[in-house]
């Protein structure tokens, strides 16, 4: 460590400003003591033949000025790469440690910013080129693979014209990848979209989530059964959507937005509403017909034909129902349902409140071929 007082290689990366970075690896398993660095008080610039970056340790305000490390920065940059995240959900973070030995990095702690949160740069942020000099260290090292290359940066732009198959341009394949809330705009309106959550934290899309977004609409099946997909493909050619396949979520249904989220006071969804509408789809029309826009009354005597596509409401603090179902001859059938919202012996809990729309699907157990189960999937809370 000694100041610096102008550009120098070092390491691969040439650095200047009142810190002299001797960093050769970012892999926790490879350190060296030449790779121990004192941070504290510092606004390091690292340098690469394409690129320039100021590594800093909060943003001050809008302007983007950074502030210096504070004090007891020392230790290590790392890659902290987490087995049950995709790589773009990986981060490099500062490990504060007691010494410049490689032992003391287990024993350390990873720097915290004032809120709290570990200080981190998240990986998705390296495809751009102002972190190219990180960027190179990973390559390096063989610590990503390449298909991270094509991971968009946070603040790219992307678009879609048509959420039809058949009127597919390349200019609408989107790469969601790494992110847990990505935006994206419909005739410049801009809208969010999520993957899903893990105890209470957001998931991001797979590193594989490269594709368009369409609706799913088969002649085969009730229109009750529509809603907008996400089409993975190996490009960004039209033509790749029917070699594609849908991205799922991990419990293997597929991601997928509901027609109910599509109605008229529902704020999240509106571009897509409107996009829908501008392409000739009578949207309102639609959701009256598959019953989505009709009074939410729960009910616990539904009746469901052969299809399985009829949506009710449901009230969690009801824990009975009995459903009828029609058979494709006519034939109706009644099935009690008890208990099936609380839990405990005695006394029966319900630990559950509020309304949702559901659905009921069927699935094959474990060593069946045929569906021979049904489940009540949960297709959106209407109330908490």
């Amino acid at each position: 460590m000694s100041s610096s007082h102008g550009p120098r290689l070092l390491g691969g990366i040439m650095l200047r400003d009142e810190l002299e970075l001797l960093h050769k690896t970012l892999d926790s398993s490879r350190l060296q003591p030449s790779d121990y660095v004192n941070l504290a008080g510092t606004r390091p610039k690292f340098f690469t033949p394409d690129s320039t970056f100021e590594l800093g340790y909060m943003q001050l305000n809008l302007n983007k000025e950074l502030i210096p490390f504070p004090e007891n920065s020392s230790g290590f940059l790392y890659l902290s790469a987490l087995a049950d995240k995709p790589q773009s959900a990986w981060e490099i973070r500062f490990r504060v440690t007691h010494s410049n030995a490689p032992q003391s990095f287990k024993s350390g702690v990873d720097l915290i910013r004032p809120d709290q949160k570990p200080w981190h740069i998240p990986l998705r942020s390296l495809g751009s080129k102002v972190h190219a000099a990180l960027w190179e260290l990973l390559l390096r090292d063989g610590l990503v693979d390449d298909a991270l290359l094509h991971v968009r940066p946070f603040n790219a732009k992307q678009h879609i014209q048509t959420l039809y198959p058949s009127r597919l341009h390349p200019s609408d394949h989107l790469n969601i990848s790494g992110s847990s809330h990505l935006k994206i705009s419909a005739q410049e309106s801009p809208f969010h979209i999520t993957y899903t959550t893990s105890k209470n934290s957001p998931v991001p899309f797979p590193d594989y989530a490269r594709g368009f977004l369409y609706l799913y609409s088969p002649v085969a099946e009730a229109k009750a059964m529509w809603e907008i997909r996400f089409r993975v493909t190996n490009d960004n050619c039209p033509s790749s959507f029917k070699s594609g396949w849908d991205l799922l979520y991990p419990n293997l249904n597929p991601w997928a937005i509901s027609l109910g989220s599509l109605r008229a006071h529902h704020p999240n969804y509106l571009p897509l509403r409107d996009l829908l509408i501008h392409e000739g789809l009578d949207v309102d029309a639609l959701l009256e017909k598959i019953g989505i826009t009709k009074t939410k009354k729960p009910t616990s005597r539904p009746v469901i034909d052969y299809s399985l596509a009829q949506r009710f409401c449901i009230n969690f603090e009801r824990t009975n129902m009995t459903p009828t179902f029609i058979t494709y001859g006519g034939e109706r059938l009644q099935c009690a349902i008890q208990r099936i919202f609380d839990v405990g012996q005695q006394p029966r809990l319900s630990p559950y409140s509020g309304l949702a729309w559901c659905r009921f699907e069927a699935y094959s157990s474990a060593g069946s071929t045929q569906p021979d189960r049904l489940a009540i999937r949960i297709l959106e809370m209407i109330t908490l």
